[in-house]
């Protein structure tokens, strides 16, 4: 029997660890199942938001533009983690999987073909909006409704907190998470330094 597939968002604040590769590393080991890596676009993405406010580029062109943010950490990831292999498509990530590698998905070209379907007709879950309220943690929350994954491990910079997920996610994330199986909430930042003391 092959291991649940989880979608883990990496969020782009963590981008700034010298360390990133190894603690992923150390994550995935810990966890019985096959990882879907989803990068957010961390401060590429925030001056996407500010170009927006200059320059009034709109949502959904911001969309886009903040789509080719997270492309381009996923790219990133792969040029500095030597398991992360980039993927776009479900046969693909099969394929990382199987020979030990972990796929990084190029979100925006899974979410075009997904949307593409969308569009032809073919059965969907609800829409991912194109604003400024559904941002990485939402984008990463439909791809696991719509691969289908058996749930979404969101890895952060800080501590889940202790009742709503407030600030802590963007405002649309609310509309996905009740139809996800299981959601998990990892704090990247101290979970190596915790768990690898001397």
């Amino acid at each position: 029997m092959s291991k649940p597939i989880w979608v883990w968002k990496l969020g782009g604040s963590l981008l700034n660890l010298d360390d990133i590769p190894r603690r992923l590393d150390q994550a995935v080991a810990s966890f019985p199942h096959r990882p879907l890596l989803v990068v957010g676009g961390g401060s590429i993405a925030d001056a996407v938001r500010d170009w927006d406010k200059r320059f009034q580029i709109g949502e959904d062109q911001s969309h886009v533009l903040a789509l080719r943010a997270m492309e381009l950490n996923a790219h990133l990831m792969t040029t500095i983690w030597p398991r992360g292999l980039l993927v776009t498509d479900r046969s693909a990530a099969d394929s990382a999987w199987r020979n030990d590698r972990v796929p990084i998905l190029q979100t925006r070209l899974f979410l075009d073909d997904e949307e593409r379907r969308d569009a032809a007709g073919l059965p969907s879950i609800l829409p991912l909006p194109h604003t400024w309220e559904a941002t990485s943690d939402t984008i990463a929350a439909w791809i696991t409704l719509r691969w289908p994954a058996d749930g979404l491990m969101l890895l952060k910079s800080i501590d889940r907190p202790l009742n709503d997920l407030g600030d802590a996610v963007d405002p649309a994330f609310s509309r996905f998470v009740d139809h996800i199986p299981s959601l998990k909430w990892l704090n990247l930042r101290t979970y190596y330094l915790s768990t690898h003391r001397f």
